[in-house]
């Protein structure tokens, strides 16, 4: 389980994953053929970019700078894109909105099993906040699932 010591810690964390999820959807859009996939990938890319800005004002509001978007690790960035990249040359659509649901699912697991964790009020809220921002994106792929794949089976 990762251990915080501060809001700062927290907010740096929260930013590096959403810079790390921003890339994973912009490289995804890339991947797939079917424009319409195409936008919805490009528009979650988006919003985790408008996420990065909200957590950047959060920073800012307990007197931190930012320099420069927080990276995640070489060796994970860099595996994830190997794995995309190789996982996504032969893909459907429906598989890649599959992919898109589990990497949602698992922020929003690791976002509440840290907010449960935690004993400081104020960092439970700004975890809950996290995990509710990633319950929105695991919703709005879910809705392009099943309009896509009408029968109702579950991914």
């Amino acid at each position: 389980m990762l251990d915080f010591h501060s809001i700062d810690e927290i907010l740096r964390f929260a930013m590096a994953r959403e810079t790390a999820a921003s890339r994973f959807y912009t490289n995804l859009s890339r991947s797939v053929t079917n424009p319409g996939t195409q936008a919805i990938f490009e528009a979650l890319a988006q919003a985790e970019n408008r996420q990065q800005e909200a957590i950047q004002l959060e920073l800012f509001k307990i007197g931190a700078t930012v320099l420069q978007p927080e990276k995640t690790p070489e060796t994970a960035e860099a595996k994830e894109k190997v794995d995309l990249n190789h996982a996504t040359r032969e893909m459907s659509t429906l598989q890649a909105l599959e992919l898109a649901m589990r990497k949602q699912k698992d922020a929003f697991q690791m976002f509440a099993e840290l907010m449960v964790h935690t004993d400081n009020p104020e960092a439970h809220e700004i975890l809950f906040g996290l995990a509710e921002q990633e319950m929105r994106h695991l919703l709005q792929i879910e809705k392009e699932y099943r309009a896509l794949h009408p029968r109702g089976d579950k991914p």
